[in-house]
């Protein structure tokens, strides 16, 4: 990876039982149901978390309403992080915050490792993100950024600014991974603020977020 070059972003975990207090008005406990369009936060509903760029998918297979409802309360967190972007009016005002991969639904005979992303990402804890620019491009070098941000700014289990190049022209992308804790009926969780970088699937740093720019 000598070919590129490394900013780095250092944080201190500082883990503890915090509670969330959510917005009456889009807190899934005083939903009358719990479906695609139930509202999460100002423009954003469980419906944007179903059709990501990459694996679409709907709330038919989660038959549960319990489960739906423990699915709407991680979103809504997720929607939370999705609204500082939105409503920002300074360094992200020219960007749009897209959803790359959302709930996650596993293939008939797909076995999921528990603890794992794609299973995190079944129970709505994970999501993937991607900010595009005012010309509908990735803005990659934003990516950063963003995860410096939230780093500042939210609650969150885990961050992972996930580089690759696995682009037919080995050009190279970024994503910025959010993970979520399980949370309870009272939005009571244990926030660890953990940071990772990962290129290509491999993990580079855990404990800071390194810029990859090519």
């Amino acid at each position: 990876m000598s070919d590129f070059n490394f900013y780095h972003s250092y944080y201190t975990p500082n883990p503890g039982i915090r509670k969330i207090v959510p917005d009456p008005v889009f807190n899934p406990n005083n939903a009358v149901r719990i479906y695609s369009g139930t509202k999460l936060a100002k423009g954003v509903s469980i419906g944007k978390f179903l059709g990501g760029a990459g694996e679409k998918t709907n709330l038919n297979h989660i038959t549960s309403d319990a489960d739906k409802l423990q699915i709407a309360r991680q979103l809504y967190l997720q929607a939370m992080a999705m609204n500082t972007v939105n409503t920002d009016t300074g360094k992200f005002a020219n960007n749009r915050l897209i959803v790359v991969e959302g709930l996650y639904k596993k293939g008939p005979s797909e076995k999921l490792t528990s603890g794992s992303l794609n299973d995190l990402a079944t129970k709505g804890q994970v999501v993937v993100y991607q900010l595009i620019d005012g010309n509908g491009n990735p803005d990659h070098i934003a990516m950063f950024d963003l995860a410096v941000y939230w780093k500042d700014s939210i609650l969150f289990d885990k961050i992972i600014l996930d580089y690759d190049t696995f682009n037919p022209d080995k050009s190279l992308e970024c994503h910025v991974i959010l993970q979520m804790p399980v949370v309870n009926s009272n939005y009571e969780a244990r926030f660890k603020k953990e940071l990772e970088t990962r290129y290509n699937g491999n993990l580079q740093t855990s404990g800071e977020l390194v810029e990859l720019l090519e």
